[in-house]
């Protein structure tokens, strides 16, 4: 978590944290996702990044606020980075970090037979494992995966706005095979 500290824009790479609070870990709760968003600000500041929050339980609203938030990050890095190499120092600087705040299992079914699975430790197991030999379990199923195609094929997909980071990152990543996207 302190690693702005040991970044020094003036000659090394940059990395952009994104803790993503969800409230658990397989089975129970993290230090962090039971804390207050002031508190993990404040934690996030104290080493040095500058934290910016995205949250929501709803996809087609948090992934547009996540890729502005990633396009802001990318921004700003680039400025911090280039500012350094202008004038030739590397002193500390407030790196920017993303909180990602979403229920737990958020894209996955709701419910599966009437039991809560969205926010629950049910989330990290298979929620619908009875695919074969249970014909609600497979309609439910396919009606997730229709959707994430109906949803990947729409808006996002075809809004230009989501698509300029990646151009970008793999520009930046073209000296550097270990750093490649894939």
């Amino acid at each position: 978590m302190e690693g702005p500290a040991f970044l020094n824009p003036n000659r090394d790479g940059a990395v952009l944290p994104i803790l993503h609070l969800n409230g658990y870990k397989i089975s129970g709760p993290t230090v962090l996702g039971r804390q207050s968003g002031e508190q993990v600000m404040v934690l996030l500041r104290a080493h040095g990044w500058d934290p910016v929050v995205v949250s929501g339980s709803d996809p087609a609203l948090v992934h547009p606020q996540l890729t502005g938030a990633l396009e802001s990050a990318h921004a700003r890095i680039l400025q911090i980075q280039e500012q350094a190499r202008r004038q030739g120092s590397g002193g500390p600087a407030p790196w920017p970090a993303i909180i990602l705040g979403t229920p737990k299992g958020w894209t996955g079914p709701d419910t599966v037979d009437g039991i809560q699975v969205v926010g629950t430790f049910r989330s990290h197991q298979v929620p619908l494992a009875g695919v074969r030999e249970n014909p609600a379990h497979l309609a439910q199923g396919r009606q997730r995966c229709q959707g994430f195609s109906r949803h990947r094929n729409g808006r996002i997909g075809r809004d230009q706005r989501h698509s300029r980071l990646l151009p970008a990152l793999q520009r930046d990543t073209r000296s550097h095979p270990e750093a490649r996207i894939h």
